[in-house]
């Protein structure tokens, strides 16, 4: 296989966000850019320099029309979607658009199953009330732990000998592999427990900023275009106030430091 460059593996991605685009804006799924991309259209009007991925978000309605488009046009293009829907062992709570021309080698040094080069989609889910928020959240880390312990995939390359000596080995037996997907499903239905309620807030808790990314519904009511890697895409017309919520002073650049990836992957061609 043919490694990719960091200047091929910024153009994928790239390639991904357009026509990630295009099906949008042909079918009005409404999305929005989000998160450390949404900051990069803001502050370099393209990806944070030291960043590598591209990051967008949906109303949970518009997301699930999204997995639909991209499913019924599976293997008629380069591009496919990664989530709960298609693959019964995906564990993350949101989904991921790959080139499947691409193939990731992630830590600790495994392929990862059918995972390309990506882009994250985001769903937005309305939000519990204030006061039960706290309650909420610490039902839903307990059931993103049970799922965790139990995700087929991620220790199976371990020889038997390591796992016995893991922690994490014991609680894959306490709560049973086999019960991954009772988990995840539980998951999905805390996640989505308020939609279809009046609600003032919606959230993605999921990441690593958890119940920080509680966001006035407004800030969402509607879109702007912003320049992105000389390309045009949308934004919630209230991103100013979004990008304060999750990052403060998000046009204060980060000490030298700081200014790394989060993935430690190295990509290939097929």
């Amino acid at each position: 296989m043919k490694e990719i460059s960091k200047d091929e593996f910024k153009k994928i991605v790239i390639d991904i966000i357009v026509n990630v685009d295009r099906i949008c804006r042909d079918n009005s799924i409404t999305y929005y850019l989000a998160f450390g991309s949404l900051i990069g259209a803001i502050r370099h009007k393209g990806i944070i320099p030291w960043d590598d991925d591209i990051d967008i978000m949906m109303p949970r309605s518009d997301y699930e029309r999204f997995i639909d488009v991209m499913m019924k046009q599976k293997g008629e293009s380069i591009y496919q979607v990664n989530c709960y829907e298609t693959d019964p062992t995906f564990y993350l709570p949101w989904a991921r658009v790959c080139n499947n021309t691409t193939i990731l080698l992630n830590r600790p040094h495994r392929i990862e199953k059918d995972l390309g080069v990506w882009i994250d989609v985001f769903p937005i889910d309305n939000a519990p009330n204030q006061e039960d928020r706290d309650s909420w959240y610490k039902e839903y880390q307990k059931r993103r732990l049970k799922m965790a312990y139990t995700i087929p995939t991620p220790y199976e390359q371990l020889n038997f000998r390591k796992q016995i000596f893991t922690k994490v080995f014991f609680l894959r037996c306490f709560y049973g592999v086999r019960n991954f997907l009772k988990y995840r499903d539980s998951c999905l239905e805390w996640e989505t427990k308020f939609n279809g309620e009046e609600c003032n807030e919606v959230m993605i808790p999921y990441t690593m900023y958890g119940m920080r990314c509680v966001f006035p519904k407004e800030i969402f009511d509607d879109v702007v275009e912003v320049e992105f890697e000389h390309h045009n895409f949308f934004a919630p017309k209230g991103y100013d106030q979004f990008l304060k919520i999750v990052y403060g002073d998000y046009m204060q650049l980060p000490p030298e430091n700081k200014r790394q990836t989060h993935h430690h992957f190295t990509a290939f061609y097929k």
